[in-house]
């Protein structure tokens, strides 16, 4: 996973297009900027109150960020996905906000806290949790209650919808992981460049683009 200075440094250095004294047109800081609003606004971060409904206390500087088409995978007769970033700790583990799918989000799944499925598989009278699709966290991934994707071809799930609180991403430091995935790193480079480059001068532009088509 990327780091913030990681990120604008790769971007920084693409604008410069190899050429080290045209630094001072992209500040670092203001690259690093650009960068955390392009994630802010890929991951759709809706800013959450101090308290739930539920009466959970929710840590200062805490944002909810989307995450779409997590692919899920069969795992030892049930499926799993991995979480694409680590969720800020908190009681009844809330951290994961919502788990659906990707098509119905709406209707999320049933959240249970680590061991209770096992507990509940163990019951014949609502081991299938009343058919409905019930998940865990286990470590980085969270564990569903049934294999979703060998269900028949129309109700197969692949993959899910998930919605996370994770700390706000101007309390992030240089080198702390930022909670996006290899994809949206890729993307997010991709983007602050194009954004970037259209500041720039016409003729340093040409200059640019040129260079990255050669290299």
């Amino acid at each position: 996973m990327a780091t913030l200075y990681s990120i604008s440094e790769q971007i920084r250095s693409m604008l410069e297009g190899g050429d080290t004294p045209t630094a001072a047109k992209f500040e670092m800081e203001e690259v690093k900027r650009f960068v955390i609003q392009n994630i802010n606004s890929m991951l759709k971060v809706q800013h959450v109150s101090e308290e739930m409904g539920s009466g959970e206390q929710i840590p200062d500087g805490t944002v909810l960020t989307e995450y779409d088409n997590i692919p899920v995978e069969s795992y030892k007769g049930l499926s799993r996905a991995t979480l694409p970033a680590m969720p800020i700790k908190m009681n009844r583990n809330i951290g994961i906000f919502h788990v659906s799918k990707t098509d119905d989000i709406i209707n999320g799944f049933i959240p249970f806290q680590p061991g209770e499925l096992q507990m509940i598989g163990e019951d014949s009278l609502i081991s299938d949790v009343l058919g409905q699709i019930a998940y865990e966290p286990r470590g980085k991934y969270i564990v569903f209650n049934k294999d979703i994707t060998t269900n028949d071809e129309d109700n197969a799930i692949n993959s899910v919808y998930m919605l996370l609180a994770v700390k706000d991403l101007s309390l992030y430091s240089d080198w702390e992981m930022l909670p996006i995935t290899a994809e949206m790193e890729a993307q997010v480079i991709q983007n602050t460049f194009q954004f970037l480059t259209a500041q720039m001068p016409a003729n340093k532009k040409v200059d640019v683009v040129n260079k990255q088509q050669e290299a």
